[in-house]
């Protein structure tokens, strides 16, 4: 007996002692990703009056830049069942790094066959991964695709990754995306003229112009403006976007006084679009049209090889799992201090075992989402499963 005591104590010694050498030691450099409750309020105005409005953050920490994505719509049920109506044409903002460039409200928007994403309400929204990587998920069920947009942040980065994953529930015949950016200040809001540009890996367009771009002429676009740039102390700084042109069929730019505005066409066999987002914050356009021409090569690849699986995921052993949770119910011991969550995470997780094939790479939207929402209550709870076991004598 005081074999087995002593035995179970230099292991939990251990255990504290290595998390020590963690906290304290050389650690290598994170990501990290959260995503807060939703919070409501009720609209005012002639068409939403008394409606209810939803906004959600999360936060990618990548070290250099923190970026902010938000959610928000009006979801009152006025609008039908999980029916959603996005205000100011968009339901996806980026509120930092800094309040100008892509849109706090609204940047990004996905039509499948001419139908907004923003029209149906998502699903679900929360971290796909924090630490090694930082990854925030938003989930669709849309009339015309099951869709997931997965931003994903690699530490020490100053740019966003972002992968719409596309399920077909019909066949999908057009595909477009739209971008909506004020670079570097809000110019019109403050009763000012600036001198917006858009300069692309060939060519450049000027305030004013409205253009249709060949894919190959569009691979990098870096949004700045000519008057209000940290060189000269003025503005937030420019931002930028990056396309793989294998998925893109065409590129509009209207370059206005004000907003600035790209809508991407897709090929609508695409069913992996992946972009990569700037916002240079508090740099100058020189700075950011070096960075953006320097690192297009290394961005390029990794938009196209880049593995966007979680790594929690990639490694996950669900009959492991599964045994090991068995093998622990069968101490009367453990089935007293941590049996009841114990069962329940076992249940849990043959339920999402039959919705899956036996890898967990490339899984079904649903069923990489059930897993990680899984996988979000059992990593806390193995914790405490592991120290039941050692104090089992």
């Amino acid at each position: 007996m005081v074999g087995r005591v002593l035995a179970r104590s230099l292991v939990l010694a251990s255990a504290v002692l290595s998390v020590g050498a963690r906290v304290w030691g050389d650690e290598p450099p994170t990501a990290t990703a959260e995503v807060r409750e939703p919070a409501e309020r009720r609209l005012t105005g002639k068409d939403h009056e008394n409606h209810r409005f939803v906004s959600q953050d999360a936060t990618l920490s990548l070290g250099p830049v923190n970026y902010m994505i938000r959610y928000n719509s009006c979801v009152d049920d006025a609008h039908g069942e999980n029916a959603a109506f996005p205000m100011e044409g968009g339901y996806i903002g980026m509120p930092g790094p800094s309040s100008a460039n892509w849109y706090h409200s609204g940047f990004l928007t996905l039509s499948l066959n001419g139908k907004n994403l923003g029209s149906v309400r998502p699903s679900w929204m929360g971290v796909a991964e924090s630490g090694t990587r930082a990854a925030i998920d938003l989930v669709w069920n849309h009339p015309v695709a099951q869709v997931r947009l997965r931003f994903m942040g690699l530490p020490g980065d100053r740019k966003l990754l972002a992968e719409f994953l596309l399920e077909p529930k019909e066949e999908i015949k057009a595909i477009s995306i739209d971008a909506r950016c004020y670079p570097s200040y809000f110019t019109s809001w403050n009763k000012r003229v600036g001198a917006r540009r858009i300069q692309t890996n060939s060519l450049r367009v000027k305030e004013g112009e409205n253009k249709q771009l060949e894919p190959k002429d569009a691979a990098w676009l870096v949004y700045y403006d000519e008057v209000f740039d940290v060189a000269k102390g003025e503005g937030e700084g420019p931002c930028a976007m990056q396309l793989d042109p294998d998925q893109v069929a065409s590129v509009g730019v209207v370059c206005g006084d004000y907003s600035v505005e790209t809508r991407c066409r897709i090929k609508p066999e695409t069913r992996k679009i992946r972009m990569a987002f700037w916002d240079f914050s508090k740099q100058t356009n020189a700075m950011a049209l070096a960075e953006v021409a320097r690192s297009s090569g290394k961005t390029s690849s990794q938009l196209r090889t880049l593995d966007f699986t979680p790594l929690r995921l990639a490694g996950f052993d669900p009959v492991g799992v599964e045994k090991e949770l068995t093998e622990a119910l069968k101490s009367d011991s453990v089935r007293k201090m941590v049996g009841a969550r114990a069962e329940e995470m076992l249940r849990g997780l043959r339920a999402i075992k039959g919705t899956m094939p036996s890898a967990t790479r490339n899984l079904p939207i649903e069923s990489e989402t059930k897993l990680l929402q899984w996988c979000d209550k059992y990593e806390p709870f193995r914790w405490e499963l592991k120290l039941a076991q050692l104090l089992d004598f």
